[in-house]
């Protein structure tokens, strides 16, 4: 029976009106609104939390958040009451993070929330969001007073990108070129520490202000690649920072529910096993279902789930890792020039395509026997499609309608001799303005015992202001 104003709609068909003539009791009201809410939770279907969608609170959620504050005092109170400026502390978006994190257990939650407001009096994080409040939302080490410092000893991209989906953030870790026994030595782990505070400061700031931006709960997306990793690096043998890495975990674990995803990449045969035997036993569940394990191959696994700029990090630190074995000696990458590949080596030269180029062109000679040519230009989408949750991701297929970075086979590899003479070849870019990263491989991979040589030259050609072409020689 439903209750209506004592007013007849003369528009709808005469019906019988009930005039209430009491009042609900306050304990009642508060028992229907109950059952609403329960009515309306059992009806809706719950979100998937773990998943790269990350939706805002929900009205059960928003209620936990309430429940949260109450036993913390209310915003008014001695524990919240400093922090109404601080949107990473006191936002509903901030409360989010300790529910998920904390499987929506409140009283667990609001401890964890204790424990950080405690953790930020210890160690005066309060004075350090003051430092690295205004610093830029997409900064790199660099923007931090000893980050060109530490990165020396502790390489890592912070912001690689950003989940062409939903928005997460990417961070780039690659732990094979790390050296914690030489930060140790020099500068050490207490001014690493002071670094890894500002920095994390810094990012809750940005997660922060990004879901709000987003309505939705963004974190970051770890790619972690293990090349160049083996069983006596000091990651896998330094007792010091193994130390270190709990401490600083403790610390981590008072703002849960940061991370979306670990992407392992170029993953050795050992942390396979390692992983299967000891990781899933020892792995929360929930973490489990956030990690993904890939191999040498995981450029073509990744393309749906990065973008372009995240592509081009990858792209480099690979190169780096060809220096650092002795497979290559420049820096950058020359857009002409003549080389002699090692056996077993390549090089990858990279044009990022701008929406005002109009073509690229080229020419490759095989000067020593053969060597294998391919090109493929790995384009930036932004077609439909979405990504979910869990460790089962295994990348998109090729497709135009896929979001993220597609790729596009521009000459399929092939073997060239030098018996055959320089070879050409032009890329007309389509549709006009599309972007990306073509790459251009000269590979001697085939070749395990004899080095090969090549000589190329390539060439890019802009749409000037006058609709004239123009060619440039660019680098990454």
């Amino acid at each position: 029976m439903s209750i209506r104003n004592a007013t007849e709609n003369p528009n709808h068909d005469r019906t019988h009106v009930i005039t209430p003539k009491f009042s609900l009791p306050p304990h009642a009201r508060r028992a229907i609104m109950a059952a609403l809410s329960s009515a309306e939770k059992n009806n809706d279907p719950e979100p998937d939390y773990l998943g790269l969608e990350s939706p805002p609170a929900t009205t059960t959620e928003l209620q936990q958040i309430t429940s949260m504050r109450e036993q913390l005092g209310g915003n008014d109170g001695p524990l919240l009451q400093p922090y109404l400026d601080y949107p990473e502390i006191i936002h509903d978006f901030a409360f989010l993070r300790y529910l998920r994190g904390l499987d929506h257990n409140v009283d667990d939650a609001t401890r964890v929330f204790k424990e950080h407001l405690a953790l930020r009096d210890k160690h005066n994080l309060n004075q350090v969001r003051a430092k690295v409040l205004h610093t830029r939302e997409n900064y790199d080490a660099t923007d931090f007073d000893s980050g060109p410092e530490m990165m020396q000893y502790m390489p890592l991209t912070y912001n690689a990108g950003k989940d062409p989906v939903y928005g997460h953030l990417l961070c780039y870790i690659p732990i094979g070129a790390q050296d914690s026994y030489a930060l140790e030595a020099n500068p050490g782990f207490d001014k690493y520490t002071q670094f890894c505070i500002e920095e994390w400061i810094a990012r809750d700031i940005q997660l922060t202000r990004l879901s709000i931006q987003h309505n939705r709960l963004i974190k970051l997306i770890l790619i972690i690649d293990l090349g160049g990793l083996s069983l006596t690096s000091s990651q896998v043998t330094h007792s010091a920072k193994k130390q270190w890495d709990k401490d600083w975990q403790k610390m981590l674990e008072t703002k849960p529910e940061n991370t979306a995803r670990w992407y392992f990449i170029n993953v050795p045969w050992f942390g396979v096993k390692m992983y299967n035997t000891f990781g899933k036993m020892t792995f929360p569940t929930n973490t489990i279902k956030k990690i993904s394990l890939f191999g040498s191959d995981y450029r073509q696994q990744l393309l749906g789930m990065i973008d372009v700029s995240t592509l081009a990090t990858l792209i480099k630190a690979s190169r780096r890792n060809s220096i650092k074995n002795g497979e290559e000696s420049e820096a950058e990458v020359p857009l002409k020039d003549s080389i002699v590949l090692k056996a077993g080596a390549s090089r990858e030269v990279v044009v990022e395509v701008l929406e005002d180029m109009v073509a690229v062109r080229w020419t490759v000679t095989a000067t020593v026997r053969d060597i294998r040519f391919g090109v493929v230009f790995y384009r930036a989408s932004s077609g439909g499609g979405g990504g979910g949750g869990g460790g089962e991701e295994k990348g998109n297929k090729e497709d135009t309608n896929q979001v993220g970075t597609t790729k596009d086979a521009i000459v399929a590899e092939q073997v060239l001799s030098n018996k055959e003479g320089q070879i050409t070849g032009e890329y007309v870019v389509a549709p006009p303005g599309a972007t990306g990263l073509m790459v251009f491989e000269l590979s001697n991979k085939h070749s395990w015992m004899r080095q090969n040589g090549v000589e190329y030259a390539i060439e890019v050609i802009q749409r000037t202001h006058d609709t004239e072409e123009q060619t440039l020689s660019l680098n990454l």
